[in-house]
């Protein structure tokens, strides 16, 4: 429920102030000191992450081919070459690419249900389960892990902006919570029941008797299923490509070459700045999860992530609504007619849009340029299902658009 909530605070704040990053949404609230702690905050957290998924895929491939003489140094080599063709997928906005990787993802997840859902009822649990011995350690790694199950927070101002109509991402918020957390509710106390403490840790289809429906799963999630591995990690390289004035919605030239900041990347194709860049970024995640391996860096990890998903999660949403607006959101008479809020919204000040043009200026980049905006999404993360005309609990829109827009 917070996190519904939450979800909800974040994404008023993106539509009311037009703002579509955390780090411009921490400087909205807290000035430069904000925005650089959050910097700071998001760019450790997904350079931590990724590392470990890299180690962590490299353990995927190593239960799809168990008998293979490879170890898991080799195959997290491996591993860079479909992790790196995912990672080509220049942002969140509905391209093929994303479409493709998208259907992809929902196939397999499909796949991963059906397997679980079977296996669970025609096998029923373990003859010998064992549901205590539970460790400090063990408890406190469980509870890192399953935090990161509401990390989509993390990339949800960017997917405001992607939208065809910002506001529809309430209803899209409403919908993801309604599929997913029955799903994760289910399935996690069936597989307790089922399994107890000796559920893998590391895949808990491993459970399940091995078989060609299994093995063909493993196989296909260790080749395909890296999309969602990609959203954070494509938030961070569009830090430094929007910086840089490469934008996502080009690939064989630049459209708007003065924004470039240095004159070598004017003669340097999008697209392939965009591969040699992120190859690159992705070989030093696998150079350090291989120098790493085996010394417990997920441990820590996931610590350092669960800190920050924590943070964009479950408070930070709360306290910046609250500075923002105080108890704004609850006053009913304070809002306008919803039929005049396109209208409103436009007319808001964007000081901070404004403001973080400014910035990039020296360097010709401007974050928030048409080419930019033209993008939008129309498939990716789960947090965007549905793209309805948009209200929440707290903030909903009523009758298609005749109602007030808060309401208590």
């Amino acid at each position: 429920i917070g996190s519904w909530i939450s979800g909800h605070l974040l994404v008023d704040i993106c539509v009311r102030k037009k703002l579509h990053t955390w780090p411009l949404v921490a400087e909205e609230a807290f000035g430069s000191n904000g925005y650089i702690l959050m910097q700071i905050l998001q760019t450790v957290s997904f350079m931590l992450t990724g590392i470990v998924q890299v180690q962590g895929s490299g353990s995927l491939w190593q239960q799809a081919f168990p008998n293979s003489s490879l170890c898991q140094w080799q195959w997290i080599i491996i591993n860079i070459i479909p992790y790196a063709i995912f990672l080509q997928i220049p942002s969140f906005s509905g391209d093929f690419l994303m479409k493709a990787a998208t259907a992809i993802t929902l196939v397999l997840t499909a796949w991963r249900l059906s397997i679980m859902t079977y296996y669970l009822s025609a096998f029923g649990s373990y003859c010998n389960v064992c549901y205590n011995h539970q460790t400090p350690t063990s408890i406190m790694s469980a509870a890192a892990n399953l935090v990161f199950s509401y990390g989509s927070h993390a990339v949800m101002p960017e997917e405001v902006r992607e939208m065809r109509t910002d506001t529809d991402m309430f209803r899209s918020w409403n919908w993801a919570n309604a599929v997913a957390l029955p799903i994760y509710a289910v399935v996690g106390m069936w597989g307790f029941w089922a399994f107890g403490v000796f559920n893998s840790g590391a895949n808990m289809i491993l459970n399940f008797k091995d078989g060609p429906a299994v093995r063909a799963y493993l196989i296909s999630s260790a080749m395909l299923g890296y999309l969602p591995l990609t959203y954070g990690q494509i938030l961070l390289f569009l830090k430094v490509e929007l910086r840089l004035g490469v934008s996502p919605s080009d690939y064989l030239r630049h459209s708007n070459p003065e924004r470039c900041a240095y004159d070598w990347i004017k003669s340097v194709p999008p697209a392939l700045f965009r591969f040699v860049f992120r190859l690159s970024v992705l070989s030093s995640y696998a150079l350090v999860a291989e120098a790493f391996l085996g010394f417990g860096l997920q441990n820590m990890v996931s610590l350092v992530g669960a800190i920050s998903v924590t943070a964009l999660t479950f408070y930070l949403p709360f306290v910046l609504h609250f500075k923002l607006f105080e108890w704004d959101m609850w006053n009913k008479d304070a809002m306008e007619d919803s039929d005049n809020v396109n209208n409103s919204y436009s007319s808001l000040p964007l000081a901070s849009e404004e403001k973080a043009n400014k910035n990039h200026e020296e360097s010709g980049t401007e974050i928030f340029g048409d080419e930019i905006s033209e993008n939008r999404m129309e498939s990716g993360a789960l947090s965007t299902l549905s793209t309805a005309k948009g209200r929440c609990i707290l903030s909903c829109l009523n009758g298609g658009g005749n109602g007030r827009r808060f309401v208590r």
